[in-house]
């Protein structure tokens, strides 16, 4: 891969390594910025369009718009989802269950839905947590199926309720890294690496589906062979046995944020990977720039490998990785990106 920095892998990694602890001064103000208050709003609607291009047939239901987990290489908030303060949907309780009697009456009452896909499904927030459990109730009794992202923490208050439906529940549990600076550099409110092992291990505990999601990966910064070996080996040691990754993807406004607020090395490298690629439409609305194939390929292969050994089944998200990718949301399909017998990956399913 060609470096803007024009640095050698090793070069590159010493780099990193100083301007990332002169950086560290400005990751202990980060807290504050995690704290800040909901904003009420009306929710105009309950069931909304499908946010994944992958599953157009799966809606979302979100209580939330805006996320406070604040991930730098999220893309949504460079459409406007995160635009401004943390709001809070205070009467999406009553809107949705007006549209689940109306549906059912009807016959098209979703049998599965995206639940807070654009932010996190375990608020830390208590009244953004208390509506969450509401929401999720009123979906989960009337026979909706939930698939849902974390980088948080399970709260004990949802236990009962997971148990009871553990067969119509889906959470990813979400990792940059196990590294913990590096997880506050980039991911600065979500919870600890560790705690978020705790949450994959409650919910299995539960009898809930979980996938283990490492991404994105970066090149030269989170997908090395040594980040990817001690992150493969803390999920399975959690007890997850299924997994998804994606290599970071470019939105419009998420390099000049990347220049803010990362160490001047990790920027480079970003800018330099993604140096003179083109822009590509994906769906109807997103213009998305993507790492060439080879290096998402390769990348792929190696953790694919990595995950092989581990006994652990990796597939790629194909809502992130439109070429390479498969369905993130619907049943794991038999071929999966965990290498054939000679260790090379079995499926690249172009799109």
């Amino acid at each position: 891969m060609e470096l803007e920095t024009g640095y050698t892998s090793w070069q590159v990694d010493i780099r990193i390594y100083n301007d990332y602890t002169q950086h560290m001064f400005s990751i202990n103000d980060t807290q504050s910025k995690c704290d800040t208050q909901l904003e009420a709003i009306s929710a105009k609607v309950a069931f909304e369009r499908a946010p994944l291009a992958c599953a157009p047939h799966v809606p979302g239901v979100d209580i939330l718009r805006g996320c406070r987990v604040g991930c730098l290489f999220c893309p949504y908030k460079w459409r406007g989802v995160n635009a401004g303060s943390c709001q809070l949907k205070v009467d999406i309780l009553d809107v949705l269950e007006s549209e689940v009697s109306t549906r059912k009456r009807n016959g098209n009452l979703a049998e599965h839905v995206l639940f807070n896909h654009f932010s996190d499904s375990f608020p830390q927030n208590p009244s953004a947590r208390s509506l969450a459990y509401e929401v999720l109730k009123v979906l989960l009794e009337n026979g909706i199926k939930i698939s849902m992202k974390t980088r948080g923490v399970m709260p004990d208050g949802f236990k009962d309720l997971f148990k009871e439906y553990s067969s119509s529940i889906s959470v990813e549990v979400d990792f940059f890294t196990m590294d913990e600076q590096l997880a506050k550099l980039y991911e600065p409110c979500a919870a600890h690496p560790q705690l978020r092992l705790d949450t994959i291990r409650t919910l299995l505990s539960l009898g809930v589906e979980v996938k283990a999601g490492m991404g994105p990966l970066i090149p030269f910064i989170n997908d090395t062979t040594g980040h990817m070996e001690e992150l493969v080996r803390h999920v399975r040691s959690a007890g997850a046995t299924k997994a998804v990754s994606y290599y970071l993807y470019l939105a419009k406004g998420m390099l000049e944020s990347f220049e803010e607020n990362l160490p001047v090395a990790h920027f480079r490298l970003i800018k330099g990977a993604f140096r003179r690629r083109p822009w590509q439409q994906v769906g109807i609305y997103q213009m998305y720039k993507f790492l060439p194939v080879k290096v998402r390929t390769e990348g792929y292969e190696r953790l694919g490998k990595i995950a092989k050994a581990s006994d652990l089944l990796l597939t790629v998200c194909k809502c992130k990785d439109p070429s390479l990718g498969v369905s993130c949301v619907d049943k794991v399909p038999d071929k999966v990106h965990g290498g054939d017998e000679s260790g090379q990956l079995s499926l690249f399913s172009v799109a």
